[in-house]
Order: C-alpha cells, then sequence, then structure tokens
C-alpha cells in the first residue's frame, strides 16, 4: 500500500527502540495534511494508528481562528476532537 510519502514504522521496531523506560519525551512533528480546509484522505490510516497507541497525546493544528485538537478516532470515519478557543465546564464523571 502506498503510504504517500509518509515514512513507515513497524510496531515491534519502535518498542525495541524504546526500553527507556522512565525517561519521557513529547515528539512535535510539524507538517501539512493538507491544502485548505480538509485533510487529504491518504493520511487518514496513518493517523488513526497514531492516535491508537496509548502513548499518543494527540493532534493539535488547524489555522489561525479554527483550530482543533484532535484526541482519539471513535470509528472508522469519525474523530474525536475538541476546539481549544470553547471553554467547557468540568464534569465529575
Amino acid at each position: 500500500e502506498d503510504a504517500g510519502g509518509v515514512p513507515r514504522v513497524r510496531r515491534r521496531d519502535l518498542f525495541a527502540k524504546s526500553a527507556d523506560v522512565g525517561k519521557a519525551l513529547i515528539l512535535f512533528v510539524p507538517l501539512v495534511l493538507g491544502a485548505g480546509s480538509t485533510i487529504n484522505t491518504r493520511y487518514l490510516n496513518q493517523l488513526r494508528a497514531m492516535l491508537a497507541f496509548p502513548q499518543s497525546l494527540g493532534i493539535l493544528g488547524g489555522r489561525p481562528g479554527s483550530s482543533l485538537y484532535v484526541v482519539g478516532c471513535a470509528s472508522e470515519g469519525v474523530f474525536v476532537h475538541l476546539d481549544p478557543h470553547t471553554v467547557q465546564d468540568s464534569t465529575n464523571a
């Protein structure tokens, strides 16, 4: 399958190189996922895979005045996101 120029990392290789338990790292990857107001569909499978990692903090992106924080994937075509411009009341769930 064509990854659309996106580097592919095998899960076993990733875990083999992450043996330093107790050392924290936040990796920021600046990239453009699409021009305009939509994400290029060839990136969706990679985004779903990245969000499935338990270590994933999500994706923060957008454009000025219209940003989103994507925290997960609920189903094949539904990404769960928050709007950082909107304040929500907390709940005791």
